[in-house]
């Protein structure tokens, strides 16, 4: 299991870059980031970028929910 970078695709145009920057394992089929009042979901299928001169892992947004309280 190795850790590379991925890029996060889509969801709320709010969501700055540096929380678009992840590092994940090679496992990692998804990822939840929190931001403002709940949580932005991606999804990897697969596809993959070029950036930087690097082979980046790219994840697509599927869902918001909310911080149940």
């Amino acid at each position: 299991m190795s850790v590379r970078e991925a890029t996060l695709l889509g969801g709320s145009q709010g969501l700055p870059p540096r929380l678009r920057v992840r590092w994940v394992t090679t496992t990692a089929d998804t990822i939840k980031v929190q931001f403002g009042s709940g949580y932005e979901h991606f999804v990897y299928d697969e596809e993959r970028t070029i950036q930087g001169g690097g082979d980046v892992l790219v994840f697509h947004w599927v869902a918001h929910t909310e911080i149940a309280e």
